[in-house]
């Protein structure tokens, strides 16, 4: 039997309010179907979509995939828990490279051959905000200058970094020890081979290559010609 629609009556159909929310939860880059309902309980988006089934998205489901560890043992080494009560005390940051180099963008001048290949990452403990640094090389002069652009950025906001967490590495060179010295920062390290030590701002980058990997995958597959994986 056909289902009789009245008029106006049409935009509460669920198969419509599913769709709705399957196109903000794309252009909001695949954010995670939670936030897309909180927004929409907050009214930042139609009050319809925060009780809507949540609908497949076939990117995810790829981009987001995790390998189940078939079994567990408890580890006696605990997160680094650098208690922070106010924005910049404490900072966690780290380095996430691609094996993929990325283009750089070029507003005026000749085309480059540079790409782009490092991305450091800093993740407050206060308020969990996040910052994105690209750089051409993992090197010590390009991380420092990683470092200063967050530190502009963030006096911009009226706020001075105090206190840096960070895998050993580059941070642990003589050009960024000297740099927080100058600065009168503290400077603390994750243990080595004990990356959750430092669990904040690897889970951001995880988040951001789940983010990444299937972004580009459901823009590849609407425009093969054009999306390449350089992007």
């Amino acid at each position: 039997m056909r289902q009789i629609v009245f008029e106006g009556e049409e935009d509460r159909q669920p198969t419509n309010v599913a769709a709705e929310f399957l196109r903000c939860h794309q252009k909001f880059n695949h954010v995670s179907p939670k936030k897309i309902q909180a927004m929409a309980k907050r009214g930042m988006l139609p009050r319809r979509l925060a009780n809507c089934p949540v609908p497949l998205c076939t990117a995810c489901l790829y981009g987001k995939a995790k390998k189940r560890a078939w079994r567990s043992k408890p580890s006696d080494m605990d997160e680094v828990r650098l208690i922070a009560t106010k924005p910049g005390e404490c900072v966690s940051v780290d380095q996430l490279t691609s094996p993929t180099p990325g283009l750089a963008a070029e507003v005026s001048g000749a085309l480059t051959k540079t790409r782009y290949t490092t991305a450091t990452v800093f993740v407050d403990h206060a308020t969990d905000f996040g910052y994105l640094h690209l750089q051409r090389s993992s090197g010590a002069a390009d991380t420092v200058e990683a470092k200063e652009a967050f530190e502009r950025f963030a006096s911009k906001l009226g706020l001075r970094v105090q206190h840096y967490h960070a895998d050993n590495g580059v941070f642990s060179s003589n050009k960024w020890r000297s740099k927080c010295v100058q600065s009168g920062q503290g400077l603390t390290f994750a243990g080595v081979n004990a990356h959750h030590q430092n669990g904040r701002v690897e889970r951001r980058i995880e988040i951001l290559q789940d983010l990444t990997r299937t972004s580009l995958s459901h823009a590849n597959r609407r425009w093969p010609t054009a999306i390449t994986a350089n992007l």
